[in-house]
Formats: structure tokens, sequence, C-alpha cells
């Protein structure tokens, strides 16, 4: 039979507390940069990878309790939830069903994946 073993509450709460300061100080910066490495990006030339509107005017903002990443641009959602012409007005190969080629899921859903899967790693790192 097993035995009871007193519940260590200093214990709990330590590691709780852990978890806390990760997800105000750690995650969102971890899952900034997972959207802008999912924003399209402008690139003049092939083989050149070249920031442009999008990845520089996304910008991260950190509150107590929360924070928002941003796209401070007029087509942020066309590029995020798939709003281009779907087949498109002008020749072919930048969109696909609307999205572009290179961010075929946008951005929020991919970064909230990676999101959950890093805070649920880090929470088992934490609880061995």
């Amino acid at each position: 039979m097993a035995r009871n073993k007193p519940l260590d509450t200093k214990a709990i709460l330590k590691v709780n507390k852990r978890v806390i300061r990760y997800v105000k100080r750690t995650l969102p910066k971890k899952m900034f940069k997972e959207f802008k490495d999912n924003t399209p990006i402008s690139s003049p030339e092939p083989g050149k990878n070249v920031p442009g509107n999008a990845k520089r005017n996304t910008k991260l903002q950190i509150s107590s309790n929360k924070f928002t990443i941003t796209g401070d641009y007029k087509y942020s959602g066309i590029l995020d939830y798939g709003g281009f012409p779907n087949p498109p007005k002008k020749g072919t190969g930048k969109t696909t069903g609307g999205y572009s080629t290179q961010a075929t899921k946008g951005m929020s859903e991919p970064t909230l994946k990676y999101g959950n899967k890093i805070l649920a790693e880090y929470i088992r790192r934490v609880n061995r």
C-alpha cells in the first residue's frame, strides 16, 4: 500500500512563480520572434531575403497581464487571414488560396501553436 506524503506547498508555489515569470517575460519575446519569422518578406531578387514593411512594422507590446503582437500596416489582416484575391489578379506565384505563398497559414495560427508547444515543454521541464 502506498504511503501518503505531505503536500509540499512551498515547492508548488515556487514552480508556479517560475511559470508565471516565464509567461510574463520570456514567452512573449519568443512568440514575437516566431510571428516575425512567419511574416512574409519582400524579396526583390530571388535568393535575397530582404525584410519588408510587414516585418519592420510588427510590434510587441507587453503590459503587466497581457502581451499584444500588432501588425501596424494596412494589409496585416490580409496577410494573416488570407484576404488576397483568389485567383490572383495579375499573374501567379505570390498567392495560394488567398494567402501569401510565404505564409500559407498566416502568422497568428502558427505562432499560437508554437506558444502552446513551448509553454507545455517549459511546464514539463519545471515539474521534473
